[in-house]
């Protein structure tokens, strides 16, 4: 009984690890504002907001399962499982380990569990 379950949730795991977004390097967002003045009136104006990358929020590879683990309550060896098969489709560097991952693979959790 506990293979069935084990391999229903070896599915589930790859595919949220399959989903489009899923796996993304940390960034920042810099936005620059200034007042303008135009005749009689002040505002406030932004230019040029451009995501930057970052190394902030990156985890080492066992920390990235145990929150993930924690998050989800799916065992570690299914999370490192499905990592393992989809490093095989698609390079998973370790910049991809990071919070911002995390919560995109917690928030498709929920999702997927709260529409079955």
């Amino acid at each position: 009984m506990d293979k069935i379950i084990d391999n229903e949730l070896d599915k589930l795991v790859e595919k949220i690890f399959a989903s489009k977004g899923i796996f993304v390097k940390p960034t920042i967002k810099v936005v620059n504002k200034f007042i303008g003045r135009n005749n009689n009136h002040v505002n406030l104006k932004t230019k040029n907001n451009q995501d930057i990358e970052t190394n902030l929020g990156i985890v080492n590879y066992g920390e990235f399962l145990k929150r993930l683990n924690q998050q989800t309550n799916l065992p570690i060896n299914i999370l490192h499982s499905g990592i393992i098969k989809i490093n095989k489709r698609k390079k998973i560097t370790n910049n991809l380990f990071n919070i911002a991952t995390i919560n995109n693979i917690v928030e498709v959790f929920e999702k997927m569990l709260s529409s079955s």
